[in-house]
């Protein structure tokens, strides 16, 4: 398997082998959006307080084709979860494997950075 083969393009309009013109893949069809939105936090969102440990707050959203979130995204992380956990149960928290508690205790350090480049190698772009 080539690095190229484990990423994803975020735009990836020709999912089909019929391609998709790009106004047909951004104007919905339906009563629904095409696109599925996720955002999450991290970090400290005190005004007042703020955790000198991890003085950060961080605010990101990805946006994804509804299409290739489900026919790519989801099946990529499906497989890398059973690759290493043996189900897809689990949750990747970033806080979790960064401390590497619960699921995420890794053996040795080797191990734990793995595992990272295999998740990371997911998403990046070559």
């Amino acid at each position: 398997m080539t690095a190229s083969d484990q990423q994803f393009s975020l735009f990836d309009l020709d999912l089909d082998p019929v391609v998709e013109d790009r106004k047909s893949a951004t104007t919905p069809t339906g009563r629904f959006s095409n696109f599925i939105v996720y955002v999450d936090e991290s970090g400290d969102h005190g005004m007042h307080t703020v955790d000198p440990n991890y003085p950060l707050f961080v605010l990101a959203f990805c946006v994804f084709y509804k299409k290739h979130y489900s026919e790519k995204v989801v099946p990529a992380l499906e497989k890398f979860k059973f690759n290493h956990f043996g189900h897809d149960i689990v949750i990747l928290h970033e806080r979790e494997i960064r401390k590497e508690t619960g699921p995420f205790k890794f053996a040795n350090e080797a191990e734990k950075l793995g595992f990272i480049d295999g998740l990371r190698g997911r998403f990046e772009r070559g």
